[in-house]
Order: C-alpha cells, then structure tokens, then sequence
C-alpha cells in the first residue's frame, strides 16, 4: 500500500501526494507559492495600495539570488560521462523550443511586440522554468519597453500550470499510469 502525504502538513486531506511511486516530495515551496498567490489577490480585493517599484526590486534580487545559486550548485564532474548526449539533447532542445516559439507562439499570439515578449518567455520556460520566463521577458522589456500583455500572461501562466497544478497533476496521474503499464 502506498504511502501518501499531503502538500499541506497542517491541513490535512487537501492533496494527495504518492511519493512512493512518483518520487515526487512536495515541499514548503508549494505553500509559499500558493499563500503568495491567495495574499496578492487578498491585498487586490481590499484595495490595499502595493508598492510595485519595491516588489519588483525585491522580486529582481531573488531571481538573481535563485540563479546564482542554482548555478553554483551544479557540479560538472557528475555530468562528465554524459557530456556528449547531453549536448545533442540539449542543442535539439534549443533548436525546438526557438522554432516553435518563433514558428507557433509568436505567430498566434498575434506577430506583434506583445506576442514577442510571450515568446521570449516560452523560450525561457521550454528552456528553463518559471524564473528563466521572467528572466528572459524583463531583459526584452528592458531593452525595447514594458508589455502588458506579456507579463501578465505568460510568468501567471508558468507558476499556476508548471509550478503548482503540474506536481499535483502528475502526482494524481502517475499512480494509475505506472499501475497500467506495469512500472510499480
């Protein structure tokens, strides 16, 4: 029998996690990142006045401070015997995820400077996550002007699908397909 956990320690029965078999170990980072969510939609609802410049100068240090760390943190010599497919993967993913940002996202998001910043952020998600997306969108509106457009779509975009709703679909969806196909 399974072991199952929930995301939410202290509320119990909220999501169900079997990290037996998916080896997914949901942590604090998803409590945050909800609470930050249901926090900024609070404040919006009671008019409460947020401080954007601020936030962005906080928001920017911890980007910088997550990539740095994230950097910093891969050791090379591990990745030594898979150098040559890593590359080969890692060239063919960047050859796709350029054309079809290019190809697909930006052409039906419209051809215009909106539509280049969304796809200046898929670049960054099909290459990265969440934090390259904003990475990649603040350095084109840095250079060419703000996209409203751009930054509100596709960063919500990121967190919500691939951050929080992905774990938790995979988590649910695992079970049954490695019960179907004879993995666990």
């Amino acid at each position: 029998m399974p072991k199952f956990e929930t995301l939410f320690s202290k509320y119990d029965r909220l999501v169900l996690f079997d990290t037996e078999t998916t080896g997914l170990d949901p942590g604090v980072e998803y409590l945050t990142e909800i609470g930050g969510v249901i926090v900024r939609n609070i404040l919006d609802v009671i008019h409460v006045e947020v401080r954007t410049e601020e936030l962005d100068a906080f928001g920017d240090l911890c980007l910088e401070i997550f990539l740095g760390m994230t950097m910093m943190t891969i050791d090379v010599t591990k990745l030594a015997g898979a150098f040559g497919p890593f590359v080969i993967i890692f060239a063919a993913q960047v050859i796709f995820t350029c054309l079809w940002a290019y190809f697909i996202t930006f052409r039906t998001c419209g051809r215009n400077y909106d539509a280049a910043v969304i796809a200046a952020g898929h670049i960054g998600m099909g290459l990265g996550n969440g934090p390259n997306t904003m990475a990649n969108e603040k350095a084109v509106m840095a250079e060419h002007g703000f996209s409203n457009v751009g930054w509100v779509v596709y960063p919500p975009f990121g967190l919500l699908v691939l951050d929080i709703f992905n774990p938790i679909f995979c988590s649910v969806i695992a079970v049954p397909l490695c019960r179907l196909f004879g993995i666990a």
